[in-house]
């Protein structure tokens, strides 16, 4: 909000709250500032408990890294699975094949670059991030009901 009040005040520029804090985070991405813990103060100095965008995502992400177009990928260590093979112990109802993979439930993998076959796909979402919204948009688009159950059920999320 202060941000926001400086640009109005000193330079006449009027933003949305989430158009500023799109550039402040594309900003942030491109470290040319420093968050503290909370992402409450900004600092262009380095400070205690202030960190780059990069700086924080090596210490919560230590298996990864950010390549040219900021997009993660896996570092040369990091673990991968085969999707076919993922799918294949999923649909599995033999508990040795579980066991085998019981590995894969205790860290994050990327998959092993191997084409994807299936014209299916899943989008997945946390909490809070728009899931409803897109179903009602995409209720919308398509025409397709999305809930209750003599519908169609999108099992997408944002």
């Amino acid at each position: 909000m202060e941000l926001s009040a400086v640009l109005v005040h000193e330079f006449d520029v009027k933003l949305s709250a989430s158009t500023l804090m799109g550039i402040i985070n594309n900003l942030y991405r491109e470290d040319l500032f420093y968050w503290d813990n909370n992402v409450e103060y900004m600092s262009v100095t380095p400070m205690a408990s202030f960190a780059l965008f990069s700086e924080k995502f090596a210490k919560l992400f230590p298996g990864y890294m950010l390549d040219e177009a900021m997009l993660i990928r896996p570092k040369s260590g990091t673990r991968r699975v085969n999707l076919d093979s993922l799918l294949g112990m999923l649909r599995s109802t033999d508990e040795k094949v579980y066991l085998d993979w019981k590995w894969l439930f205790e860290d994050n993998y990327f998959l092993d670059g191997a084409p994807i076959t299936s014209d299916k796909v899943a989008l997945v979402s946390f909490p809070r991030s728009g899931n409803t919204f897109f179903r009602k948009y995409m209720q919308l688009l398509t025409g397709v009901a999305t809930g209750g159950d003599n519908y169609l059920h999108w099992n997408v999320c944002l």
